[in-house]
Parts: C-alpha cells; structure tokens; sequence
C-alpha cells in the first residue's frame, strides 16, 4: 500500500485502459488509532464512525456499540446514496499486532475489535466490495466471526504481484529515471564512476526486490522505489510496524542461530496464517512484520512447506542493526564488530560462540 507525499508520484508514466469506474460510497477506516486501552479503542472507533456519518445528509450514529454503530452506518448510506458501500479497512489488526508484548491489553483490544467486526455480519445486501489490510492473520486475531466472509488473498499466486513492482515494471516506468539518477549516485560517490545503468538497476533489486508471497514472482518494495527515485540515495526508507525485540530475546537466548538459515525452514501453511495471541511462533511473525520474505516453496507429503530469507539490503541491514544495538549494546567495539560481521556473512559457527558468550555474562 502507498504512503506518505503525493509528490513521490508526480511524473510517474501511467498508462489508460480505459476502464470507466462506477461510483459507490466509499468508507474507509484506518485503524492505526489510539488503542492504548480496550475503553480509548472503543472510543476511537465511535468518533470515526460518528465522523464518517458526518459527510451525509441523512446519517446519524444510531448506536454507541461498535459493531452496532458500523453496521447501522452502512445501511443508512447505501440507502441515501441508493448504492451498495465500499469499505476499506486499513491495517486493519494495529490494535493488537502493536502490543505484541502485551498479551493482556492485545486480548482486551482484540475483544473490543471482534466486537466492532461483527458488524459486517449478514449485511451483504449493503456492501459491494470489503478490503482489508493489515498484517496478522484472522486466526491470530480471533476475529473470524466478524470476517468469515472475506477472502484472504496473501498467498493466492493471482495477487502475487499486486503489492509492490516488478523488475519488468521497474523498467517500464521508472527507466526514463536511470540516466540522471544514475550520475547523481555516482556524483555522491554511491556508486563507481564507472558505473553504468545496468549496475544502477542492479543496485536497486539488491537494495528494494525480493519479497514474494508466491516463491516465485518478486516485487520491489512500492514506497521504498518512489522515494529512492526522488531523493536519489540508496538507504532504507521503509520501516515495517515489528514485533518489539524483547518479544525474540528468549528465542535467541534459547536458540543462538534462531537468524540464520537453521531456523528458517520447514514451516507447514497452518504454521504460517494459524496463531493466538500469546502464542505466536517469531519466524511467520518476522514473515508478516515485513522483516522475512518466503524463499520457496515446496510440497512434501502433500503438504506445502515454506523455508523463509530476509528480502533485501534494505532489510537486512537495519534488522541485523535494530538486534546488535538492543541485544549487544553493551559490549566493546572489538565484540560488535565480530557479531557483524557474523550476521552480514550468517556465519553460524561465529554467530553460536559469540551470543553464548555474551549471554554467560547475563546473571542468572
């Protein structure tokens, strides 16, 4: 999904099909409030709702309950618009994948939201269309009652290449870009001077492809590629919502290869979309939080089994970061350094001498 300045998408080459649109009422919901209790998401939710009647004539809140309020609101304005509704729900799960840590406030909040999606329920005559977004699965959430009747499309080959650009797409808009951005990479000593448009392009897969939700069609991170092309600087410019790093210290502690590719295979499809709050396994977390991409996939015993990778440089390099500094912060220049270069290379060897080490100092 695109975020952040419409700029980033001034000049981008956007071909017609020529398709005419019908127009429906549109409701979007964006679900990255204040959810710091079960009583303030509740709140949130009504004000939004209450909002969003707002913008009609004849729409008035007509419940305080939230499932109540929602599904009144969307039969009272496909009745004033004389037209089904469409509803877009943007992340859709914040209320409890942001309190990963908190299994206590993530069950309350997930309370209040399955109460608040129940309103979908047995409305269809009202609705034309439902999206979700988000980044934990249904199962996860407990939220299957309210949502039963939408389509999870995360690992539908059809869509594999719907969230973000292909190679081919990379060229087919943004080619007219490599000239200039080209030298001013190479004008800030990004990259060599003799450096040619096929290396900067090859730059760019290193640093933005490799996510894929189907082992075999890769997409290049959407808002990672429009800002890259307006600031002309390789660096990470996506930051996903992860699970707090507290959450994976016993898993490393337990585990000292947990990052390396010991840890990342063999998962079975009901590993990777059936969890519970409070029992979430950290690699299909690390998949979902943006962090893992599947590697491939493989049908053993008739049964799909998925092996995971980190996607890209953009990944990589903040990730092995974010866990050096929270894990290792304390150590000396000489230690850090060696676990750097343990985790860039996923030397395992290293990796185990060095983390046992550092936790043997951690008093019991």
């Amino acid at each position: 999904m695109f975020r952040g300045n419409a700029d980033l998408f001034s000049g981008l080459k956007i071909a017609d099909s020529g398709y005419k649109f019908k127009k429906f009422p549109v409701i979007r919901l964006n679900m990255t409030m204040d959810c710091d209790s079960p009583e303030i998401l509740k709140e949130e939710i009504i004000n939004n709702l209450g909002n969003i009647a707002k913008s009609y004539t004849n729409v008035k809140l007509r419940s305080q309950n939230p499932g109540g309020a929602l599904k009144f609101l969307i039969e009272d304005i496909s009745k004033e618009c004389n037209e089904r509704v469409v509803v877009l729900v943007d992340e859709y799960d914040n209320a409890v994948s942001k309190y990963i840590d908190n299994i206590d406030l993530a069950k309350a909040n997930t309370a209040i939201l399955s109460s608040f999606y129940i309103g979908f329920k047995d409305i269809d005559e009202f609705l034309h269309f439902v999206m979700a977004t988000g980044v934990t699965r249904y199962a996860m959430m407990g939220l299957s009652s309210g949502l039963n009747h939408l389509v999870d499309v995360s690992f539908k080959p059809k869509f594999a290449a719907i969230c973000g650009f292909t190679p081919e797409e990379l060229d087919l808009y943004f080619s007219d870009r490599y000239s200039s951005t080209l030298e001013d990479l190479k004008s800030n000593d990004y990259l060599p001077k003799e450096s040619s448009e096929v290396d900067l392009r090859r730059k760019i897969l290193d640093w933005y492809d490799g996510y894929t939700w189907d082992g075999k069609i890769r997409v290049l991170n959407p808002i990672s590629i429009m800002n890259f092309f307006d600031e002309r600087t390789l660096k990470p410019y996506w930051a996903a919502t992860p699970p707090s790093i507290s959450f994976l210290t016993e898993e490393i502690k337990t585990n000292p290869l947990f990052f390396t590719n010991t840890y990342l295979h063999g998962y079975s499809y009901l590993d990777i979309s059936l969890a519970t709050v409070g029992n979430i396994n950290p690699v299909p977390l690390l998949f979902h939080t943006g962090y893992l991409t599947i590697d491939k996939i493989s049908l053993i015993d008739d049964d799909l089994q998925y092996s995971f990778t980190v996607p890209n440089f953009e990944i990589e390099k903040p990730f092995y970061k974010i866990l050096n500094e929270y894990l290792f912060i304390k150590n000396s220049v000489t230690e850090t350094a060696e676990l750097n270069e343990a985790l860039v290379k996923r030397n395992g060897t290293l990796l185990t001498k060095i983390i046992r080490r550092l936790f043997l100092r951690i008093p019991a």
